[in-house]
This record gives structure tokens, C-alpha cells and sequence, in this order.
């Protein structure tokens, strides 16, 4: 026969197992109201977020390894296959951007993680991180005749800066930390 301390403590852990398993947050009323819903809905599932603040936080997570990402490929393209002159220089345009958007979302998450920081604060980190990932798109676009070769990537990016504004933008001031 079990000891009473066991069942108790086996209840206890059930209680508190289940208890975790039955957050009210719904990822996908969150997302409804974002740039690329479907990407939200994907980062609430790879990050289980629990919690409004959470999949904020795993979003502009998400976009400054995005932000990463592409300015190492940036890196890659300028030290093997570029030889335009003009090509290079929107290129270098473009790795700067990243770097700087990939600045303003660290800040942000530390910010989000913390709680040292306004919301207006964190806000501001990713309106900066959205203006910036979009700088490599506009210097392109001001040169018709070239294609970027990151665009796919730049697009994704944008898209995850984009969701993590409005997810920002709709957290409340008084969100405890996770």
C-alpha cells in the first residue's frame, strides 16, 4: 500500500500538471489580428506560448534569428558572387539594415524578458527593427533593373517584425512576467 505523503504528493503534482495544461490563452485570437497570421500561428506552436507576452517574446525572438540569418547571407552572396559595384553597395545597404534590425529586436526581447523597459519602450525597439528590416526592399527598389537576393528572406523578416509590433502593441501594461 502507498504511503499517504506519496498520494498526496502525486496528487499535488497531478494538480499542478493539469493546472498548467489549462491556460485560457488562445494563440489564434492573438494572431487574428497580425501581418502574417499563419506565421504566428506557427511560432505559438513551435513555442507552446502560454501566455500573450510569451509568444511576443518567441516572435521577436524568432525575427532577430531571422534578422541573423539573413545578414549571414548577405555576408555569403558579398564574399563570393558579387562583382557589380552597384549590386555590392545595396548589398551592404541591406547587411547594415539587418544588423540594425537584428540590434533593436535584442533590445526589445531583453526588454520583454526583464521588464526594464516601457511598453512604449519596447514598441519603439521594434518600429525601429521594422523600418531597418525594410531598408534592403526600399534601396532595391530605388534600382528597378536589380534583385535582391535575400528578398524571400527579407520579406519573412519583415513579416515577423510586422506580427511582433501588433503583438506588442496589444500587450497590456500591467502583463506580469512569465
Amino acid at each position: 500500500m502507498a504511503k499517504p505523503t506519496a498520494l498526496i504528493l502525486t496528487f499535488l503534482l497531478f494538480l499542478l500538471l493539469a493546472w498548467g495544461a489549462s491556460s485560457n490563452f488562445d494563440a489564434t485570437a492573438s494572431c487574428r489580428h497580425v501581418t502574417a497570421p499563419q506565421l504566428c500561428t506557427s511560432v505559438a506552436i513551435s513555442s507552446a506560448a502560454t501566455s500573450a507576452k510569451a509568444l511576443t517574446v518567441a516572435t521577436v525572438t524568432e525575427a532577430a534569428s531571422t534578422a541573423k540569418r539573413v545578414s549571414a547571407a548577405v555576408d555569403t552572396i558579398l564574399a563570393h558572387s558579387v562583382t557589380d559595384a552597384n549590386q555590392r553597395a545595396n548589398l551592404e545597404v541591406c547587411k547594415r539594415s539587418y544588423e540594425s534590425a537584428d540590434g533593436s529586436l535584442e533590445k526589445a526581447v531583453e526588454k520583454l524578458q526583464s521588464g526594464a523597459g516601457s511598453l512604449g519602450d519596447i514598441v519603439a525597439d521594434i518600429s525601429a527593427a521594422l523600418t531597418d528590416a525594410g531598408g534592403c526592399r526600399e534601396t532595391f527598389s530605388q534600382n528597378p533593373d536589380m534583385v535582391s537576393p535575400v528578398a524571400e528572406e527579407g520579406s519573412v523578416l519583415e513579416k515577423l517584425v510586422g506580427n511582433s509590433l501588433a503583438l506588442a502593441l496589444d500587450l497590456d501594461v500591467e502583463t506580469p512576467a512569465d
